[in-house]
């Protein structure tokens, strides 16, 4: 059965009943929000549908890494000879691993178990991770 979840990056001022400015929040605290944050407008619904410029959404791909961990859109990964990152494509209907890489032509269908890739990080928390590859391609 296909398990269907994202998680949402909150890019801005902390939200009421948060000390926290931005930063990535998972499925769990998703579904729980409201009664986390009463009085705050509903957030599942917000993020989902992406009415807040704010909110960020990844849903996630159906496939761990060789670690087990959870891939999502926006991930950074360390496949066998290069770093990409996980996207949908709507042409192709499918998620790819868009390499960073120039010399590196093409992109990575995922296709099953990324059983020698690992997720190094996000778009969002680790920018820095596709500045630095760009730097040494």
């Amino acid at each position: 059965m296909k398990v269907i979840k994202f998680r949402a990056y909150w890019n801005g001022d902390s939200i009421p009943g948060s000390v926290e400015r931005s930063r990535m929040y998972e499925w769990d605290e998703l579904l729980r929000w409201d009664s986390i944050h009463p009085g705050y407008l509903p957030v599942l619904s917000t993020v989902l549908l992406q009415t807040h410029p704010n909110w960020s959404v990844m849903q996630f791909i159906g496939i761990l890494d060789a670690n087990g961990r959870e891939i999502y859109e926006g991930d950074i990964i360390d496949t066998a000879n290069d770093i990409g990152v996980a996207i949908y494509d709507e042409h192709c209907g499918m998620y790819l691993i868009r390499k960073v890489r120039e010399k590196l032509s093409g992109d990575l269908c995922i296709t099953g178990s990324l059983y020698w890739d690992k997720v190094i990080g996000n778009i969002h928390e680790n920018p820095e991770l596709l500045e630095k590859q760009n730097a040494t391609s």
